[in-house]
């Protein structure tokens, strides 16, 4: 089942207090919420979207049609059986009527964008990032580097 969530057959890798069978568990939760429509929360690892979600922040995620997404939303997606929440910073558009579109994420954090996206594997915009003493809003305009 696990497989068929994730797109793929490669394992989720340990994250960061949480046992290897348990954070594959909570994954695959998470990830079926979403593509059943529901919104979910969690803490983010990880400091590839700092200042805007700093490690160990609690992030709201909704499931959205990724043909809603413009740049500067941060999306949370799978690659290679990881989650990753970063910002749409380009959609490319296949040429032609029946051409796929792909998206392109970086993290604020990050010197590089990451390699093109198929749509399919979106599973939510990220709403809010909160810490204990300051909740906020990720409805950011994209910041144009790249």
């Amino acid at each position: 089942m696990l497989a068929r969530l994730l797109g793929g057959t490669a394992p989720l890798r340990r994250t960061t207090g949480v046992a290897p069978a348990a954070g594959v568990r909570k994954a695959a939760l998470m990830i079926d919420l979403l593509r059943s429509g529901y919104p979910v929360r969690f803490r983010a690892t990880g400091r590839s979207m700092s200042p805007a979600i700093a490690h160990n922040d609690v992030v709201t995620v909704v499931p959205v049609n990724a043909l809603g997404l413009r740049p500067g939303d941060v999306v949370l997606y799978v690659r290679a059986g990881r989650v990753f929440a970063h910002r749409l910073v380009e959609i490319l558009h296949a040429g032609g009527s029946g051409g796929k579109s792909t998206l392109v994420t970086r993290g604020d954090n990050m010197p590089d964008r990451d390699r093109p996206l198929d749509p399919s594997a979106v599973l939510g915009k990220v709403v809010q990032g909160s810490r204990p003493w300051r909740p906020q809003s990720l409805d950011a305009p994209a910041t144009g580097t790249a």
